[in-house]
């Protein structure tokens, strides 16, 4: 069975397309969480200070918790 990692059950055809580049910060501890994330390439860092506490791969779904 081959699966569908495009996410379109989830997310739509119209769902808006943010890209990101090294370094920026996509949110931080305590925003309001009102996105969900699906990361198609590249990596994305988890921190809470200067500690990493997780590093999600492409074809990760992450969200912003409060």
């Amino acid at each position: 069975m081959k699966h569908d990692t495009s996410f379109g059950v989830l997310t739509g055809n119209a769902i808006e397309t943010i890209s990101f580049k090294a370094g920026d910060v996509i949110f931080r501890e305590g925003d309001n969480a009102l996105d969900l994330f699906v990361i198609k390439s590249g990596q994305v860092r988890i921190q809470i200070g200067n500690r990493t506490v997780a590093e999600l791969a492409p074809d990760t779904i992450s969200a912003r918790w409060r």
